[in-house]
């Protein structure tokens, strides 16, 4: 990768900016999401009795504080992660982001794999083992996926979707500080999932520094799509919340 997309500060300050560009990444997949989604069947949240679902129903008795917050992450946003993402994009010719996106991709394939299996779906995490061990060995470390042209696809599992199979189903929806939107049960979920991630593991600061800010970059540029769809929206915290809640529960419904 060329030195002139890492970020040159200290590991805590990269940490801090990566967490926001994670949440613009996300905002970018909701936007994909459309109408597809469906309103899975009613369930109750922590510490809440059960409530009616009906279409278009959104969890978010916190709204009021998840406004204030979604405004503090947008402007981390505006003046922190979207400029490395803007430069990142000029820098870094197409083909090697294409490259960047697919190693990033098969880090998170050891996540998917413990959740499949504790969402009881041995055959999907046979599959994801054997994409994984494919595209590290002959894809030499993920940069390219040979394994989707064996007929083994790449599934997204993070144990946020295993909590709502297990039932944790209608969480309210929360915007947490430099993470963006999610819901309860998937900030509770993100704590498991980390020890999942093995660029945690980089003992030397300055590859762990490299690899989080390329991955910053990268992930910040893939949400530019989503840059214009939130400015022409009304109210854009409700366009980006019915966005990722809908994409979300899609996620679940897939494996219920």
């Amino acid at each position: 990768m060329p030195a002139r997309t890492l970020y040159p500060g200290p590991p805590a300050v990269a940490c801090f900016i990566r967490t926001t560009v994670l949440a613009a990444g996300l905002l970018c997949l909701s936007a994909c999401a459309g109408n597809a989604a469906k309103e899975p069947p009613a369930a109750a949240d922590a510490g809440q009795g059960n409530q009616a679902h009906h279409a278009g129903h959104i969890n978010d008795p916190w709204e009021r504080y998840n406004r204030a917050m979604y405004q503090f992450n947008a402007k981390v946003d505006k003046y922190v992660a979207r400029p490395i993402g803007v430069a990142y994009d000029k820098v870094v010719p197409d083909a090697v982001q294409h490259r960047v996106t697919a190693f990033f991709a098969n880090l998170q394939e050891p996540r998917t794999l413990v959740n499949q299996l504790l969402q009881g779906r041995p055959v999907g995490a046979a599959r994801t083992l054997g994409r994984f061990v494919v595209n590290t060995t002959v894809g030499v470390a993920g940069i390219f996926d040979p394994a989707s042209g064996m007929a083994l696809p790449r599934a997204n599992e993070d144990l946020g979707q295993t909590l709502a199979v297990w039932g944790w189903e209608d969480s309210r929806f929360f915007v947490a500080p430099l993470q963006g939107p999610r819901t309860l049960r998937d900030f509770v979920g993100g704590f498991g999932d980390k020890p999942l991630n093995p660029t945690g593991y980089i003992e030397d600061g300055g590859v762990g520094m490299a690899v989080t800010a390329v991955r910053m970059g990268s992930m910040r540029a893939a949400a530019f799509p989503a840059d214009r769809m939130r400015a022409e929206a009304l109210d854009e915290y409700t366009f980006v919340r019915d966005a990722w809640m809908q994409r979300r529960r899609h996620q679940i419904e897939q494996r219920q």
